[in-house]
């Protein structure tokens, strides 16, 4: 009876509110202070992204992006915060100065037709971190490094105001709300996650878990529950190649989690491969020539290409042999998971695994002995 009351009051509410024109949900006050809030937050959390050894680019570049109008002054605000709390006050100083130039041009050329340029803001924004950046670097000794990583910051924050602009608006068109997004639109949005990963990357909780890390891990989980084991896939390389380059490394239990999950990703190819061949004729394997050719292919002509190939390069000998070796395996058991999964056929699958691990037995010791023997190890 109570839920019933209360669902003829909210009825009773939508209807009053309705007829009286004051829809709350409608009001440009609220939905202007969600938006002001929003930007806020936004411009405070990239604000403590940082790449290329401390470089801080993404705060300043959503100040780019959003403008002259109230959402830009949100933004500054909110980046200016991030900054001074995250950097401290002598690093985070040119920071904000530099949000506040990029901030004061939006709103000083807002009605020039130069400021509607795709090209202005952007190009503003790279130059006046260029600026704030030499005022700063200035008493340092310059190096080859750190002018690349200054030169590199520059670029990156010209990109990513464009990136941010171009995500943002999605929001600002109303004309494109029954459209799919561009290109360009959806290349902003995944600027824009990765540059929120990458700043929510810093932030722990309880036990040293990442934020950004557990984002990244339930987007990828999302991605491949929505769009199939091939996104999943894109996705879990691309954030492997993320932790990969900037050094991060999950928890001790996590890792060792996932640690467990990689362990088995053999066995239980070659169990999915032992019932396929189960279901297939085994005499088959040893009578079809296409399999020999292939078998062929993957256990002589391709190391012997590698060697061919590094041999007047002069590499490193343990290089050499990895090389030489790991092209001379025989083929991969998880290529019958991959035909299983995408509905190909299993049986040739099966017996490609089958016929090139036996022959293996052959041809891989005569590999691995000619490049040991040509490197001299």
């Amino acid at each position: 009876m109570a839920s019933k009351g209360l669902r003829e009051t909210a009825e009773r509410a939508k209807n009053e509110l309705r007829e009286t024109g004051r829809d709350l949900r409608r009001s440009r006050v609220i939905v202007g202070l969600c938006q002001w809030g929003i930007r806020f937050l936004l411009g405070a959390t990239l604000a403590t992204g940082e790449i290329f050894d401390g470089a801080a680019p993404f705060g300043l570049a959503f100040v780019g992006a959003s403008g002259a109008g109230n959402e830009g002054f949100a933004a500054m605000v909110g980046a200016m915060a991030g900054y001074l709390l995250s950097r401290g006050l002598e690093d985070g100083l040119r920071y904000a100065a530099g949000c506040i130039l990029v901030f004061a041009t939006a709103f000083a050329f807002y009605d020039l037709s130069l400021c509607k340029r795709p090209w202005f803001m952007p190009l503003t924004t790279g130059v006046f971190n260029a600026v704030t950046g030499l005022v700063t670097l200035a008493p340092r000794p310059w190096t080859t490094a750190l002018a690349a990583r200054f030169a590199a910051e520059a670029a990156l924050t010209a990109v990513g105001t464009y990136a941010f602009h171009r995500a943002f608006s999605l929001w600002r068109d109303e004309e494109a709300e029954d459209r799919q997004p561009g290109l360009g639109q959806r290349l902003g949005l995944l600027g824009l996650a990765l540059a929120l990963l990458l700043s929510l990357a810093r932030l722990r909780l309880l036990g040293g878990l990442s934020v950004g890390r557990i984002c990244a891990a339930l987007l990828a989980l999302c991605a491949g529950s929505a769009a199939g084991p091939g996104a999943g896939a894109a996705v879990g390389l691309a954030v492997g190649l993320f932790l990969f380059l900037t050094g991060w490394r999950f928890p001790g239990p996590v890792s060792k989690a996932i640690g467990y999950v990689s362990d088995l990703n053999t066995p239980l190819a070659m169990m999915v491969v032992g019932a396929q061949m189960a279901r297939a004729d085994l005499k088959s394997t040893f009578t079809r020539p296409i399999l020999y050719g292939s078998a062929l292919y993957k256990l002589a002509a391709a190391p012997a290409i590698v060697l061919l190939v590094l041999l007047p390069l002069k590499v490193d000998p343990i290089l050499f042999c990895a090389c030489v070796i790991l092209n001379a395996t025989p083929t991969a058991g998880v290529t019958g998971m991959l035909a299983q999964t995408y509905g190909r056929d299993t049986v040739v699958s099966a017996q490609t695994v089958t016929l090139s691990t036996l022959l293996s037995i052959l041809t891989l010791p005569v590999f691995a002995t000619l490049a040991r023997t040509l490197t001299g190890i």
